[in-house]
């Protein structure tokens, strides 16, 4: 089995957040009410798993995608006998060489250009029944992106409500428009009559109970249902639906959980590098104080170099005096010895007329 990663471009699950996994599998449950013993046709299927789904409820389902990994890895995962994958393009899907009942495309139309969608709309149109049912869910461009740092990069082009009714009407009799987003919502039940029972869901601050319409809620994603059946308006137009997943609350859990140990380990480190900073700070304090020293000891070293140079230059000098002192007396000492051998000296010494 081919192993998908979760890049952000297709949802995988069991990977990523485990929101977006309620947002995308709340939305193939819905659809799965509404293709019950119907031929199915899932454009964008990437790795599968809402094409399976489907097939819960389906006659057949066809699962098409345009990357070829996310086809091999559908196949090789979801052996279901109602259920097949093709390779295959969305702007192209009369090639499939059949026409559908049901055709599901989440999350598709956003990543395509201007051009790309009006040709998807129309393929879609081409390979449909008459009267067939078309499920579409695209992010609403201006609530999508209201609490984003940053575009999605996968996106081309995103649209608003207005425009997504506006290029469904332009090819279908009836939109039913719906909006979708995550609430939180507490849950308080019974347990001796089960999970939920036949409990009814309760406004947050009002404590209004019974049916939350969504009016004053901004839509984050459109989910539209496009068909010529004009019966089928009114049974879709009744519809509201809230939708809970255990095993992605345990998840959810288990994340909560893994962030409360980062952030331990987050505090944990972070009070190591404290203690690091203030021992680097301590340790430069000392570095710097014996860089003082060893300046000081330096300019001392140096005032004592220029003092035994100077000291030197004066012993020198009074060495080249003693040699000059000593000539002289070499001088005056020769001049005597030559006057004490003189005639003249010896005269006057036998006359006794010089100094003993």
């Amino acid at each position: 089995m081919t192993e998908l990663d979760f890049t952000g471009e297709r949802f995988v699950p069991g990977k990523g957040d485990p929101m977006l996994a309620l947002e995308h599998f709340h939305r193939y449950h819905f659809a799965a009410a509404l293709v019950k013993g119907k031929h199915v046709l899932d454009v964008a299927c990437g790795e599968g798993y809402g094409s399976a789904l489907l097939g819960r409820t389906a006659a057949s389902v066809i699962g098409v995608d345009k990357d070829n990994v996310s086809i091999h890895h559908a196949i090789s995962t979801y052996r279901i006998p109602n259920v097949s994958f093709r390779q295959g393009d969305c702007v192209e899907l009369k090639g499939l060489g059949k026409r559908f009942d049901a055709i599901v495309s989440f999350e598709t139309l956003e990543h395509l250009d201007q051009k790309e969608q009006g040709l998807f709309l129309d393929e879609v149109k081409e390979v449909l029944v008459p009267h067939g049912l078309f499920i579409l869910s695209t992010p609403e461009r201006e609530e999508y992106n209201r609490s984003r740092i940053a575009p999605n990069e996968f996106h081309r082009c995103e649209l608003t409500r207005y425009e997504v009714l506006r290029a469904l009407r332009d090819r279908f009799q009836n939109v039913i428009l719906y909006g979708q987003r995550l609430l939180t919502v507490s849950s308080l039940w019974s347990l001796s009559d089960g999970l939920f029972g036949d409990g009814q869901m309760e406004r947050g601050q009002s404590a209004e109970s019974g049916d939350v319409t969504g009016t004053s809620i901004a839509p984050l994603y459109l989910l539209a249902l496009c068909s010529d059946d004009p019966s089928f308006r009114m049974e879709a137009n009744r519809r509201r639906q809230w939708f809970f997943d255990h095993r992605q609350s345990e998840r959810r859990d288990e994340l909560a959980l893994h962030y409360q140990l980062v952030e331990r380990e987050r505090d944990e480190a972070r009070a190591h590098v404290q203690r690091l900073e203030a021992e680097f700070k301590e340790r430069s304090g000392w570095a710097l104080q014996l860089d003082r020293e060893l300046a000081e000891r330096k300019e001392y070293i140096g005032k004592l170099q220029r003092e035994f140079e100077e000291r030197t230059q004066w012993a020198l000098s009074l060495d080249q005096e003693r040699a000059v002192l000593e000539q002289k007396i070499k001088d005056l000492e020769s001049r005597l010895g030559a006057i004490t051998h003189s005639r003249g000296y010896r005269l006057l010494a036998k006359l006794g007329l010089v100094p003993k």
